[in-house]
C-alpha cells in the first residue's frame, strides 16, 4: 500500500495493528456468543456471523502487508503486489460486507412488511446460501484490481492497460454496484420498515387498553422487532460513514478529475484508516444496542442474567416472543392462540 510521504509510516502501522487486533479479536467473540448461545440461533444470527467472519478476515489481511518485505521482479513479486500488497483481500471483504448486509436487510424487510412470506423464503439454508453468494460476487467484483497490479522493481504500481474509458468504466460500476445501489436499496428498505413498524405501534397502542396477555405479547415482540432494526441501521449507517470517503476518492481516481491521483495523497492513509476501522466496529455496536448479546456474553463469561419476574406472567411473555428477535426457542404460552392480523405474525430475527 503506498503512504505519503507526509505521513509517519510508523504511525499507520501502529493504527493498522491496533484495527487487526480489535477486529479479529471482536469478531471472534461475536462469532463464538452466537454460536454457543442457543437464544441467539436464528436466519439473522446466520448473517450476523457471517458478516463478522468476513469483518474477522478483513482484520486478518491487514496483517501482511505491515511486515516489511523485499519486493522482486519475478512471480513472487507479482503475487505480493496483485494479492498482499494490494489488500485484495481487505477490498473484497468490504465488497462482501455490504452484499451480506443487503441481504440482512432484506431478510428484516420481508420480517416487517411481508410477515406472511417471511420463514418459507429465509430458511436457515437460503441465509447460508446468500452469504457464499455474497462472496462469489464479491470476488467477481473484484477480479480486477488483480490485473492491474504490477510488480516494478522493488514497489507495486498500479498500470492500467489499454482504453483509459476502460478505467472511467470499471471505477463507474464498482461504485454504483458495490457501494451507491446496495446503500440507496437499503435506506428505501429500512425507511419502508420504520413507517411499518410506526403504524403498527399506533395500533398496538390502541389495543394496549386490553392488558390481555396476548396484546403485552405483541407489544414486547415489536419493541423486539424495532430494537433489532435500529441495531441494522446503526451497522448499515457506520458502514457509510466508515468506507464513502474512500469509495469517492477513489470513483473521482478512475474517473481522473482534475488529475486526481488518490493513492499518492495526503489523505489516502486517513480514509483506508476509517474504512478498516469498520471491520472492528460492528461488535461495539451488538455490546450497546443488542441485548439478548450482552445476556449472552454474560451468560459465557459466568455472570448470572439476573431478570425481574413479575409474578411469572410477564417472563412468560418474553420467553413466546423470544421466537420474534431473540431466536428460535419454542412458545411456552398459549401455542393455540391464533391471530387474524398477519402484520402481527412472530418472525424469527436475531
Amino acid at each position: 500500500m503506498v503512504i505519503s510521504t507526509v505521513v509517519d509510516e510508523r504511525w499507520f502501522t501502529i493504527c493498522c495493528s491496533f484495527i487487526a487486533c480489535f477486529a479479529i479479536s471482536g469478531n471472534i467473540l461475536v462469532i463464538v456468543v452466537h454460536q454457543t448461545s442457543r437464544s441467539l440461533r436464528s436466519v439473522t444470527s446466520i448473517f450476523i456471523k457471517g458478516l463478522a467472519a468476513t469483518d474477522m478476515l478483513a482484520g486478518i489481511a491487514i496483517v501482511p502487508g505491515m511486515i516489511p518485505i523485499t519486493i522482486t521482479d519475478n512471480f513472487w513479486g507479482e503475487f505480493y503486489c496483485k494479492v498482499i500488497g494490494s489488500y485484495y483481500i481487505l477490498w473484497t471483504s468490504a465488497k462482501a460486507s455490504i452484499l451480506i448486509l443487503v441481504f440482512a436487510t432484506t431478510e428484516r424487510y420481508f420480517a416487517i412488511v411481508h410477515p406472511v412470506h417471511h420463514k418459507r423464503y429465509f430458511t436457515n439454508l437460503a441465509a447460508k446460501i446468500l452469504l457464499v453468494l455474497a462472496w462469489v460476487i464479491a470476488v467477481l467484483m473484484n477480479l480486477f484490481s488483480l490485473i492491474i497490479l504490477h510488480a516494478d522493481g522493488d514497489s507495486c504500481i498500479v498500470r492500467w492497460d489499454g482504453n483509459k474509458h476502460v478505467r472511467n468504466l470499471i471505477g463507474v460500476m464498482v461504485f454504483v454496484l458495490s457501494f451507491f445501489l446496495p446503500l440507496t436499496l437499503m435506506f428505501l428498505a429500512y425507511t419502508k420498515m420504520f413507517v411499518s413498524l410506526r403504524d403498527r405501534e399506533k395500533r398496538l397502542n390502541r389495543m394496549d387498553g386490553t392488558r390481555s396477555n396476548k396484546s403485552r405479547s405483541r407489544i414486547i415482540s415489536h419493541r423486539i422487532k424495532k430494537n433489532i432494526i435500529s441495531m441494522l441501521f446503526i451497522v448499515v449507517c457506520t458502514f457509510t460513514i466508515c468506507w464513502a470517503p474512500d469509495q469517492i476518492c477513489y470513483l473521482l481516481m478512475n474517473l481522473e478529475v482534475k488529475s486526481f491521483d488518490y493513492e499518492y495523497s495526503v489523505v489516502y492513509p486517513y480514509f483506508v484508516l476509517l474504512a478498516m476501522a469498520n471491520s472492528c466496529l460492528n461488535p461495539i455496536i451488538y455490546s450497546f444496542k443488542s441485548k439478548p448479546f450482552k445476556d449472552a456474553l454474560r451468560k459465557m463469561l459466568g455472570r448470572k442474567n439476573r431478570v425481574q419476574d413479575n409474578g411469572g406472567s410477564l417472563n412468560s411473555i418474553a420467553q413466546n416472543c423470544s421466537a420474534t428477535g431473540l431466536g428460535t426457542s419454542p412458545p411456552v404460552g398459549n401455542t393455540n392462540a391464533k391471530t387474524t392480523d398477519s402484520s402481527e405474525t412472530v418472525s424469527p430475527a436475531l
